[in-house]
């Protein structure tokens, strides 16, 4: 499980009370928590696609469940 996080960090970024609040609050805070910061970068992961279809997946791929559409 933490491998999967930590694919899930590197492209989403790390969770933080910015891109989804309450996450500290979270039991589990401490042992989910990347050791640093990760900045997202799902845009330029998918660059090879057009602009509409990396603007979707941006909108769609979000860490805050409350954000999903």
């Amino acid at each position: 499980m933490a491998e999967q996080l930590d694919m899930i960090f590197k492209l989403c970024g790390s969770p933080n009370e910015v891109n989804w609040p309450g996450f500290s609050k979270f039991p589990e805070y401490n042992s989910f928590k990347p050791k640093k910061p990760v900045k997202r970068c799902l845009r330029e992961a998918f660059r090879q696609y057009g602009r509409h279809d990396v603007e979707l997946l941006d909108n769609i791929v979000t860490l805050d469940p409350s954000q999903v559409v």
